[in-house]
């Protein structure tokens, strides 16, 4: 089977020039100069927001098209803009559904991709068919931030005073399985 197939999803990467031109659009549709506009954010709040305060020009070149901001700022941008202004940057590859996430989820997620990094990283291991003592140290420490990980979204989702809360957040006191010690 070709990679055309198996990634028949995949969209081409829009030009240089169409992703200037979208984020520059969106962009400007939700950041403003002054509170006044009605937008979303103004620039200098955008610059303190990702950590540029010192750079609302670099901000503002982003608003008038001189230029785009690359790997993390481009992040940084998406997560405190509005998700509306993500999902029309998404939307140039074909994708979207970009949405507000509650903790809760954002949780859940967190433990999700972290259980996959651990089963990744014991398949790594595991590819000279054993696990040295420097491997199951590395394994211990990601099982041990996975419990931490998982105590934490237990405790949110179960926390007194939540409505359907079961108050069993605690790992500890969810019941062992057949011959558990």
């Amino acid at each position: 089977m070709s990679n055309a197939t198996r990634n028949a999803h995949r969209f081409d990467a829009p030009g240089a020039e169409l992703f200037q031109a979208v984020f520059t659009s969106a962009f400007h549709d939700h950041v403003g100069t002054y509170q006044s506009e009605g937008k979303a954010m103004t620039l200098a709040e955008v610059a303190r927001a990702i950590g540029k305060e010192n750079k609302v020009r670099t901000v503002e070149a982003w608003r008038d098209g001189e230029t785009v901001p690359r790997g993390a700022d481009l992040f940084a941008v998406m997560a405190v803009l509005p998700v509306s202004f993500s999902n029309r940057l998404l939307s140039l590859i074909g994708i979207g559904g970009a949405k507000e996430m509650s903790p809760e989820e954002i949780s859940f997620q967190e433990v999700a991709h972290a259980a996959a990094s651990c089963t990744e990283m014991f398949i790594r291991h595991m590819e000279d068919g054993r696990v040295d003592h420097m491997e199951k140290a590395e394994q211990m420490r990601w099982a041990r931030q996975m419990r931490d990980r998982l105590d934490k979204v237990l405790h949110g989702h179960d926390a007194p005073g939540k409505s359907g809360s079961t108050g069993k957040g605690n790992v500890a006191a969810l019941p062992k399985r057949a011959g558990a010690q």
